[in-house]
């Protein structure tokens, strides 16, 4: 049965004005969060971008030796990777050589960024 009184229908009243109100809030709430949502993914993306552009201008600058160095790390990496155990295990001769070319790739970078250690 409906209200029968005012108060009661004041109160039914108000209870529906309220849930409509949730509503609109929550509906604001959802579109605040696909913005935000929406904003954190364009900010990934520039990042992403941003990332990708410092890298290229930082190819253009090493030297054709320090390119051909860095392909020959990222290949012995995918050798050891490729092995089948559950685990790379790296031989005492992968840790020398990697050890090697890892120093020599830091005295690179120093003198191509002109720090001195």
């Amino acid at each position: 049965m409906g209200p029968t009184n005012s108060f009661s229908g004041y109160c039914a009243g108000r209870a529906r004005v309220e849930t409509e109100e949730l509503l609109g809030l929550f509906e604001r709430v959802a579109s605040a969060d696909a913005y935000r949502r929406l904003l954190l993914e364009g900010l990934c993306f520039a990042y992403w971008v941003a990332r990708r552009l410092f890298e290229l201008l930082i190819l253009f600058g090493r030297s054709n030796r320090a390119k051909e160095l860095e392909v020959l790390v990222l290949r012995h990496e995918l050798q050891v990777l490729r092995r089948p155990v559950g685990r790379p295990r790296l031989r005492s001769a992968d840790r020398v050589l990697l050890t090697a070319r890892g120093v020599h790739l830091l005295d690179l970078t120093r003198r191509s960024l002109h720090i001195r250690g």
